[in-house]
C-alpha cells in the first residue's frame, strides 16, 4: 500500500501541469452538469397511489397549516399542558398547543348560585360573572348582576330596562353589551363602574317589505374596537324572524346590513377584525356565511349551504374553528366542514387548551378541539335544564341560562 501510494506521488509530481488539467476540467464539467439539472433543491417529493401521500393531501384540504407532517411525541404525566412549535418554510413558528389529559380526568361541582337568569358571560379580566336577569324573575328583575365565583355572592347590580337577554363582552373588558327583548334597544354597560354607559337604538325596518320593531337576538362586539358591535336583530310578529344583521359604530348604525328574512340569525367572531360569520337555523336554506366589517357597514359574501344545518342551531368560534350546537366543525376561513362531532347541546371551545366542551342534558361531554376524541365527561342531575356553557379561570366551567348557576372545576377542563 505504502509503495503504491509513493509511486503515484512521484508520477503526480512529474506530470503535475497534466494532473492540474483535468481536475480543471472534471470541475467544470460538474458544474456544467449541475447548471444542468438546476440549481434549485426542494423536499417537495409525492408517492400517487400511497397512504402517507392520501394523508398528506387530506392534511392540505382540512388541516393547512398541519399539511406537512408531524413527528409522533409521546408524553407519559398525569396532567398537563405541552405547546409544540414547528417553523415553516417562512422560517416563523405556528404554536400548536397539545392537551395532556389524566387517564381519569375530573370535574368537580365548586358552587351552586341560586339565581334565574336568561344569559352568563365571564369576565376574565375581573374574575367575575355578570348574569342578565329577565322581567319574569322574582328578584333582581330587569337588571344585570356581577357574580363573584369565589363566594357565589351578588357583588353589583344596575338596572337596564325591559326584559334583559343576550350579552356580549368586548375583549378589553371595557363594556357589556344588553339586548332587551322588551324594547328596541341594547343597553351598554362601563364594567369599570358597572354603571349604564348609554342606550343603542334598533332602528325600525319602514321598507315597503318591512315589519317593524327589531330586537336583538345575538351581539357580537368586533376585536379591537370596543364601540363598534354587530347585532343579529329579529321581529316578533313574523316568520321567518330574522331582521338582518347590522354594524353599529358605537350608537349610529351603519348603512350597509346583512340580509332579512334569509339571513344570520346566529353570528360570531372569526380570526380577526375584519370579518364576522353568521347561520341562518330557522329554514332550510341553513347557509352559514361571511360578513366582512367596513366602513359603511357588513357586506355579506355568497352563503355555504350544506356545511351545517339543523333548526334552533348556535355556533361558537375560537382557534380557527366555529363549533354548532349540534357537533358540526367549520375551518375559517374557507368556511370547509371538517368533522362532526356526535353530540348536541351548548357548545364552548377553548383552543388554548386543545379542548371543545358540549352541554347536554345533565352531562358535558369534552373533545379535543380538532381531532375531535373523546377526552371524558361528567354528569350531574345539577345541570340539566340550562342552556348556557362559559368557560372561567384556570379550570373552571359555569353551566347557566337557567334557575341556577352550577359553577365546575377540574382537570377535565384544563391542566
Amino acid at each position: 500500500m505504502a509503495k503504491g501510494l509513493h509511486r503515484l506521488g512521484l508520477l503526480t509530481a512529474r506530470w503535475r501541469w497534466f494532473v492540474l488539467g483535468v481536475w480543471i476540467v472534471g470541475i467544470a464539467a460538474l458544474i456544467s452538469l449541475a447548471h444542468g439539472f438546476g440549481s434549485n433543491t426542494s423536499n417537495n417529493l409525492r408517492l400517487p397511489g400511497t397512504n402517507s401521500q392520501a394523508a398528506t393531501d387530506l392534511l392540505a384540504s382540512r388541516f393547512p397549516p398541519q399539511q406537512n407532517g408531524s413527528n409522533p411525541l409521546v408524553f407519559h404525566t398525569q396532567t398537563g399542558k405541552v405547546t409544540v412549535t414547528n417553523p415553516g418554510a417562512s422560517g416563523t413558528s405556528n404554536a400548536l398547543a397539545v392537551g395532556v389529559v389524566s387517564g381519569s380526568p375530573s370535574l368537580t361541582v365548586d358552587r351552586t348560585v341560586t339565581l334565574t337568569h336568561a344569559d352568563l358571560v365571564y369576565d376574565p379580566q375581573r374574575d367575575v360573572f355578570y348574569a342578565s336577569v329577565p322581567s319574569t324573575a322574582s328578584q333582581y328583575a330587569d337588571e344585570i348582576v356581577r357574580i363573584d365565583p369565589t363566594s357565589g355572592a351578588v357583588t353589583g347590580e344596575v338596572s337596564v330596562g325591559s326584559d334583559p337577554q343576550a350579552l356580549a363582552i368586548t375583549d378589553d373588558g371595557q363594556f357589556l353589551y344588553v339586548g332587551l327583548l322588551g324594547a328596541t334597544k341594547i343597553v351598554r354597560i362601563a364594567l369599570a363602574t358597572l354603571t349604564r354607559d348609554t342606550d343603542i337604538l334598533l332602528p325600525a325596518d319602514t321598507s315597503i317589505f318591512g315589519n317593524g320593531n327589531r330586537y336583538a337576538e345575538d351581539i357580537q362586539p368586533i376585536p379591537g374596537a370596543p364601540k363598534l358591535i354587530a347585532v343579529s336583530t329579529f321581529y316578533t310578529t313574523v316568520s321567518p324572524r330574522n331582521a338582518g344583521t347590522l354594524l353599529f359604530n358605537d350608537t349610529t348604525p351603519l348603512p350597509k346590513s346583512g340580509p332579512a328574512h334569509t339571513g344570520s340569525n346566529r353570528i360570531t367572531r372569526g380570526p380577526d377584525a375584519s370579518h364576522i360569520y353568521g347561520y341562518n337555523n330557522e329554514n332550510t336554506e341553513f347557509g352559514i356565511r361571511s360578513l366582512s366589517v367596513a366602513a359603511d357597514g357588513l357586506r355579506e359574501g355568497q352563503p355555504k349551504r350544506n356545511i351545517l344545518s339543523g333548526f334552533g342551531v348556535d355556533i361558537e368560534y375560537d382557534g380557527g374553528f366555529i363549533y354548532s350546537t349540534n357537533g358540526g366543525v367549520v375551518s375559517l376561513p374557507t368556511m370547509t366542514k371538517v368533522g362532526t362531532i356526535a353530540v348536541s347541546g351548548a357548545v364552548r371551545p377553548d383552543a388554548a387548551n386543545a379542548r371543545v366542551h358540549f352541554l347536554s342534558g345533565n352531562s358535558i361531554y369534552t373533545y379535543h378541539y380538532t381531532q375531535f376524541t373523546a377526552l371524558g365527561s361528567y354528569s350531574d342531575a345539577s345541570l340539566t335544564n340550562h342552556t348556557k356553557l362559559v368557560r372561567w379561570g384556570t379550570d373552571g366551567l359555569a353551566v347557566g341560562g337557567g334557575a341556577t348557576i352550577v359553577l365546575l372545576r377540574g382537570a377535565l377542563v384544563a391542566p
